[in-house]
């Protein structure tokens, strides 16, 4: 995740962490590219899922401890 102070064009996605934590709270509804931005920062692991056959393999997003302690302390925000 890039710096969001001092730079030009659009901000960042997740420039806050409750822009983080929101996001974290479903994961199920995010694009590829932001679910790759989480993994790039450590919130999400990529499990690959086994299927039969042919074709592209499905990957399966996972919560990591770093966002697990985030959405924890989060709860604590006001």
């Amino acid at each position: 995740m890039a710096n969001a102070v001092n730079t030009k064009g659009r901000p960042a996605t997740f420039a806050t962490k409750k822009a983080v934590v929101a996001a974290l709270a479903d994961v199920n509804t995010l694009s590829r590219f932001l679910k790759l931005q989480l993994v790039e920062a450590g919130y999400l692991a990529v499990q690959p899922i086994k299927s039969e056959g042919r074709g592209r393999p499905a990957h399966d997003y996972v919560l990591t401890g770093k966002a697990k302690g985030l959405l924890n302390l989060a709860k604590n925000w006001k």
